[in-house]
Protein backbone atom coordinates (compact mmCIF):
# COMPACT_ATOMS: atom_id res chain seq x y z
CA UNK A 1 0.00 0.00 0.00
CA UNK A 2 0.88 3.67 -0.64
CA UNK A 3 0.63 6.54 1.03
CA UNK A 4 1.94 10.43 0.58
CA UNK A 5 4.12 11.99 2.57
CA UNK A 6 3.51 11.18 6.53
CA UNK A 7 5.28 13.70 9.10
CA UNK A 8 7.18 16.41 9.36
CA UNK A 9 9.72 16.80 6.16
CA UNK A 10 12.53 17.20 8.34
CA UNK A 11 12.51 14.00 10.53
CA UNK A 12 10.17 11.45 8.44
CA UNK A 13 11.52 8.63 7.13
CA UNK A 14 12.90 7.82 3.77
CA UNK A 15 9.72 5.20 3.10
CA UNK A 16 7.67 7.98 3.93
CA UNK A 17 9.40 10.13 1.21
CA UNK A 18 8.61 6.95 -1.40
CA UNK A 19 5.30 7.17 -0.29
CA UNK A 20 6.00 3.00 1.04
CA UNK A 21 3.10 2.06 3.66
CA UNK A 22 4.90 2.91 7.60
CA UNK A 23 5.74 0.87 10.01
CA UNK A 24 7.41 0.85 13.57
CA UNK A 25 10.66 0.99 11.86
CA UNK A 26 9.72 4.26 9.64
CA UNK A 27 9.16 5.72 13.61
CA UNK A 28 12.25 4.67 15.19
CA UNK A 29 13.83 6.35 11.99
CA UNK A 30 12.31 9.50 12.51
CA UNK A 31 12.86 9.53 16.25
CA UNK A 32 16.78 8.95 15.68
CA UNK A 33 16.75 12.34 13.28
CA UNK A 34 15.29 13.92 16.18
CA UNK A 35 17.50 12.72 18.32
CA UNK A 36 20.07 13.71 15.96
CA UNK A 37 18.71 17.06 16.28
CA UNK A 38 18.20 17.67 19.42
CA UNK A 39 22.00 16.72 20.31
CA UNK A 40 23.51 18.69 17.06
CA UNK A 41 21.26 21.20 16.79
CA UNK A 42 21.16 20.77 13.24
CA UNK A 43 20.47 18.35 10.34
CA UNK A 44 22.46 18.19 7.43
CA UNK A 45 19.07 18.02 4.96
CA UNK A 46 18.20 22.08 6.72
CA UNK A 47 18.63 25.07 5.16
CA UNK A 48 18.72 24.07 1.44
CA UNK A 49 17.99 26.84 -0.79
CA UNK A 50 15.31 25.83 -3.01
CA UNK A 51 12.19 27.63 -4.21
CA UNK A 52 9.30 25.25 -4.04
CA UNK A 53 8.29 22.54 -1.69
CA UNK A 54 8.62 19.67 -3.78
CA UNK A 55 11.95 20.16 -4.87
CA UNK A 56 12.46 20.69 -1.19
CA UNK A 57 10.99 17.18 -0.30
CA UNK A 58 12.78 15.55 -3.70
CA UNK A 59 16.28 17.06 -2.19
CA UNK A 60 15.69 15.91 1.55
CA UNK A 61 14.81 12.46 0.40
CA UNK A 62 17.74 12.51 -1.51
CA UNK A 63 20.16 13.41 1.29
CA UNK A 64 18.16 11.11 3.52
CA UNK A 65 19.25 8.00 1.00
CA UNK A 66 22.74 8.90 0.24
CA UNK A 67 24.02 9.52 3.79
CA UNK A 68 25.93 7.63 4.95
CA UNK A 69 25.14 6.96 8.95
CA UNK A 70 28.60 6.97 9.81
CA UNK A 71 28.62 10.58 8.21
CA UNK A 72 25.17 11.29 10.06
CA UNK A 73 26.62 10.60 13.32
CA UNK A 74 29.76 12.10 12.92
CA UNK A 75 30.52 13.59 16.27
CA UNK A 76 28.08 11.60 18.32
CA UNK A 77 28.39 8.33 20.19
CA UNK A 78 29.46 4.97 18.46
CA UNK A 79 26.05 3.88 19.44
CA UNK A 80 24.12 6.31 17.62
CA UNK A 81 25.19 4.92 14.56
CA UNK A 82 24.64 1.53 15.67
CA UNK A 83 21.10 2.28 16.74
CA UNK A 84 20.54 3.63 13.35
CA UNK A 85 22.38 1.17 11.12
CA UNK A 86 20.15 -1.38 13.53
CA UNK A 87 16.92 0.67 12.46
CA UNK A 88 17.56 0.48 9.23
CA UNK A 89 17.91 -2.92 9.17
CA UNK A 90 14.34 -3.51 9.68
CA UNK A 91 11.87 -5.18 7.56
CA UNK A 92 8.52 -3.91 7.42
CA UNK A 93 7.01 -6.49 9.62
CA UNK A 94 9.73 -6.47 11.94
CA UNK A 95 9.52 -6.44 15.48
CA UNK A 96 11.66 -3.74 16.84
CA UNK A 97 14.12 -5.05 19.67
CA UNK A 98 13.19 -2.27 21.83
CA UNK A 99 14.97 -3.39 25.00
CA UNK A 100 18.18 -3.16 22.91
CA UNK A 101 17.78 0.45 21.59
CA UNK A 102 16.64 1.67 25.25
CA UNK A 103 20.27 0.12 26.34
CA UNK A 104 21.64 1.98 23.14
CA UNK A 105 20.07 5.45 24.17
CA UNK A 106 20.97 4.63 28.15
CA UNK A 107 24.80 4.31 26.95
CA UNK A 108 24.77 7.61 24.99
CA UNK A 109 23.21 9.28 27.76
CA UNK A 110 25.98 7.78 30.37
CA UNK A 111 28.57 8.80 28.00
CA UNK A 112 27.49 12.20 28.26
CA UNK A 113 27.03 11.80 31.79
CA UNK A 114 23.40 13.04 32.03
CA UNK A 115 21.56 11.73 35.00
CA UNK A 116 19.44 9.02 34.57
CA UNK A 117 17.77 8.26 38.07
CA UNK A 118 16.57 5.28 37.51
CA UNK A 119 16.34 4.33 34.13
CA UNK A 120 12.76 4.11 34.08
CA UNK A 121 10.61 5.57 31.31
CA UNK A 122 7.36 6.89 32.05
CA UNK A 123 5.78 4.32 29.42
CA UNK A 124 7.22 1.55 31.34
CA UNK A 125 5.31 0.88 33.81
Amino acid sequence: MTQGLVGTIRYTSVNSHLSIEQSRRDDLEALFYILVYIIKGKLPWQGLVVFDDETRMRKIAEMKCSITPEKLTEGLSSKMCTFFKYVKKLKFTDAPDYSYLTKLLIEVAEEKELKLEDHAFEWSA
